[in-house]
C-alpha cells in the first residue's frame, strides 16, 4: 500500500519559525501525508537527520511530500543526488507548492539558486582577498 510521507524543515528554533513548521505540517496533512518528518537545521546541509529517516523508510510506489523542493536542501547538488536516489527506488516526490507535483521548473530554480550563490562566494573570497 502506497505511503505518502511528509517532511517538513525550518532553519532555526524560534517563535517565526514555530509559526513555519506549523504552517508546512499543516499543509502536508492536507495534501495527504500519514507522517509527517519534522527537522530544524540548514538547508545548505546534507543528510539531515530525518530527511534521511523519511528517505530510509520509504519505499517503491511511496510518496516524499514537501511543501517546497528547497525544503529537501536549497543545496543544489545535494538535492539533485536525493531526487536521483528516490526515483531509482521508485518513490515520487511532489510538492504543494507545484501544480499536479511537477516540480521541473523548481528544481532548475534551485538548482539554479545554489550556482548563483556559489558564484558570489568566489567572487567575494576574491574581493577579500584583494584587499
Amino acid at each position: 500500500m502506497k505511503k505518502i510521507l511528509g517532511y517538513a524543515r525550518v532553519n532555526h528554533a524560534g517563535d517565526d519559525d514555530d509559526r513555519k513548521m506549523a504552517e508546512q505540517v499543516a499543509r502536508l496533512r492536507e495534501a495527504g501525508a500519514s507522517t509527517i518528518y519534522e527537522e530544524c537545521g540548514s538547508g545548505t546541509a546534507t543528510h539531515n537527520k530525518e530527511l534521511m529517516a523519511a528517505m530510509a523508510s520509504l519505499q517503491r510506489g511511496d510518496e516524499l511530500l514537501v511543501v517546497r523542493l528547497d525544503r529537501i536542501s536549497r543545496n543544489g547538488r545535494w538535492l539533485l543526488v536525493v531526487v536521483d536516489d528516490l526515483e531509482r527506488r521508485g518513490v515520487t516526490i511532489t510538492t504543494t507548492s507545484c501544480a499536479g507535483g511537477n516540480c521541473i521548473g523548481e528544481m532548475v530554480a534551485n538548482v539554479s539558486l545554489h550556482f548563483q550563490v556559489d558564484a558570489l562566494r568566489r567572487v567575494r573570497r576574491r574581493h577579500g582577498a584583494t584587499r
